[in-house]
């Protein structure tokens, strides 16, 4: 799986079920490996179940304004389809923040996203919010199981029930062909796979307020864009977060069409020298920081978060650091209060 995996988090059929008690999976996805003649079935690990996560992280720091904005915005898609698009650079936050939303706006939440080493797979951004509108994830990986699931929850539309071979080509199916679709031509297929995605995921949206997040935009293959436009096109009640580095990111075509449809845009900028403080402080466990290391961080990251948990973590584990004009400081004598190199000023 390591050879395939490209960065991602990958497991096997055994591992998944090993560790089912203590993580729920994506998937199965079929893979097929060098040297190995059948598809191996890999699952994606998703959340720890509650037993085994984290304690509570401190609350969201210096994105009042940005987590207020979401807010709104989902009052308003109780009346009308309402997008907004969170853009920013790497490392500036934008899962933690749409997250943080996520956790408190009481809504159901759909999230798939695009990938950087794959931008051709059609609909790859929606494949774990269709499995997750069609429950698919109760049934392991009985494809018998899964046909029973895909009608009943096709018995609602007779028109479309004959179309449901279709989805083997996007989810890890193996439904048999029909008179329908074995010799459906390929742009008709296209279009009717298309139809029947939108309507999965409209009937979803439909039964209760809903936010379906699309993260990595910016990388969003053009199938995942036109189910999206389709989806928007049917005006569900619904809050649709985007997010991507920048708005120059996306391809024209699709941007203009965001702009013909009309978007709310909350660009994530860097943290303030305050918040900085206050981000050091509660997330790095630090709780005094003299002003120096304070101005140094917002100067040398642009209030990039991610980049300050770098420097402070290099910062603690050499305990020393560059100070501007070239001069070097113990890391130490940089935190109010420091106890020298070994004592309490490291951030740990």
């Amino acid at each position: 799986l390591v050879s395939v995996a490209a960065g991602r988090v990958l497991v096997d059929e055994e591992t998944m079920a090993s560790r089912s008690h203590k993580n729920s999976f994506d998937g199965p996805y079929p893979l097929h490996l060098a040297g190995i003649r059948d598809s191996v079935q890999c699952f994606i690990p998703l959340q720890p179940t509650e037993e085994d996560l984290p304690p509570e992280p401190p609350s969201l720091i210096g994105r009042e304004a940005e987590i207020s904005a979401l807010k709104s915005a989902l009052a308003e898609a109780a009346d009308s389809t309402k997008i907004v698009v969170v853009s920013g650079k790497p490392g500036m936050g934008k899962t933690s923040l749409i997250s943080t939303f996520t956790d408190l706006c009481g809504a159901q939440i759909l999230r798939g996203t695009g990938d950087a080493l794959d931008q051709v797979t059609p609909y790859l951004a929606w494949r774990s919010i269709i499995n997750k509108c069609l429950d698919l994830g109760t049934a392991g990986s009985d494809p018998n199981e899964k046909k029973q699931i895909i009608e009943r929850r096709l018995a609602k539309n007779k028109k479309l029930k004959d179309l449901a071979p279709l989805l083997n080509e996007v989810l890890d199916l193996s439904l048999d062909e029909n008179w329908l679709t074995s010799n459906m031509p390929r742009d008709v297929r296209a279009d009717n796979l298309k139809r029947i995605l939108s309507w999965i995921i409209g009937q979803r949206l439909a039964v209760e307020p809903s936010v379906v997040v699309l993260e990595d935009a910016q990388w969003m293959d053009e199938g995942s864009w036109r189910l999206l436009f389709d989806l928007i096109g049917l005006k569900p009640n619904a809050l649709v977060v985007i997010s991507c580095r920048s708005l120059q990111g996306i391809q024209t075509a699709r941007r203009s069409k965001l702009e013909e449809i009309g978007f709310q845009n909350i660009p994530l900028k860097g943290l303030t020298k305050a918040d900085t403080v206050d981000f050091v402080q509660k997330r790095l466990d630090q709780h005094s920081l003299s002003d120096q290391l304070a101005r140094i961080l917002v100067e040398t990251t642009e209030g990039n978060p991610l980049v300050i948990v770098v420097i402070c973590w290099v910062g603690w584990q050499s305990h020393v650091s560059v100070a501007a004009g070239g001069g070097r400081e113990v890391w130490g004598s940089w935190v109010a209060g420091g106890g020298g190199t070994s004592g309490g000023g490291g951030l740990g």
